[in-house]
């Protein structure tokens, strides 16, 4: 992957508010080329200001999923997004209006996935711990899509520059985050931690998911974001998934995208032309914090 320097981003005790916290954790990235990537992007998406100032993200969208078959379901979607420049990972609620009821997925502060289904006034909580697992995968794609490098200045993470790279035309920085972006704990039941111990390894089996986001050169706007994590029931094996985000729009303060295409993809970063799941935002509207 070429020359990496490594920024450790930790929580700054005693910051006065949320803007100054992340000016802070701008100043320790170190890696000059990995400080321009990310403050052009947040520059590009409205400011620190702009962010900090910033009480929720709301959205109405219509989402398409596809069948392997080639067949497609349409569903209305309302999109609520709260950033997560207090230092903690950015909460996402989706409410999708389907046909047998509400659906309701949400990512919390801890990076929980939550999913409840309401049908005839009756509620049920989903319990199955790989539905929650790849339910997480996709709230956090979307988190980091719509929220951008704002997100990316929290506890526990660590920003690598990974150099630029040329792709059909356009040159995009690449920077890589790893860390916990998923959290396995009480959203798996313990799936990966059961797995290790059967396969007699050590907790530190355990490893930190990875992230990678393009950043055009040129608009300094995210173009493409790839996950890899750890199976919670397979510790040897990983999966990757993938987000193209598009279309960015100047909401109010904020640029936002108003198409997301998840993907498949692989090791290699090989992203495929396929669509698993497609949002197109018919709005957002980012709404500021009352003074």
């Amino acid at each position: 992957m070429g020359l990496v320097m490594a920024a450790a981003v930790s929580l700054i005790a005693g910051c006065g508010n949320s803007n100054e916290t992340m000016r802070q954790r701008l100043g320790m990235l170190g890696d000059p080329r990995l400080d321009a990537a990310v403050r052009r992007n947040i520059e590009a998406t409205g400011g620190l200001d702009a962010w900090a100032g910033i009480e929720r993200i709301e959205g109405r969208a219509i989402a398409t999923t596809f069948d392997t078959d080639g067949g497609r379901t349409l569903v209305e979607q309302r999109h609520t997004v709260l950033p997560g420049n207090t230092g903690k990972p950015v909460c996402l609620t989706i409410v999708s209006n389907e046909p047998t009821g509400r659906l309701t997925e949400q990512r919390d502060r801890k990076s929980l996935a939550r999913i409840k289904r309401t049908n005839n006034k009756k509620t049920i909580v989903e319990k199955d711990q790989n539905t929650l697992f790849g339910a997480q995968i996709k709230l956090f794609l979307e988190s980091q899509a719509l929220t951008g490098c704002t997100s990316l200045l929290r506890e526990g993470l660590i920003l690598r520059y990974e150099g630029l790279e040329r792709q059909g035309g356009r040159v995009n920085h690449k920077v890589e985050v790893s860390g916990r972006l998923l959290n396995r704990n009480k959203s798996t039941g313990g799936l990966l931690e059961k797995a290790i111990f059967w396969k007699n390894k050590s907790p530190e089996s355990i490893l930190d998911d990875i992230a990678v986001l393009w950043i055009n050169a040129e608009t300094a706007l995210i173009e493409r974001i790839w996950l890899r994590y750890q199976k919670p029931h397979r510790p040897d094996e990983f999966g990757y998934m993938a987000v193209h985000v598009l279309d960015y729009e100047q909401m109010g303060t904020l640029k936002l995208p108003r198409r997301l295409e998840f993907v498949p993809t692989d090791e290699h970063q090989h992203f495929s032309k396929r669509n698993m799941m497609l949002v197109e935002f018919e709005y957002l509207t980012a709404i500021e914090k009352t003074k």
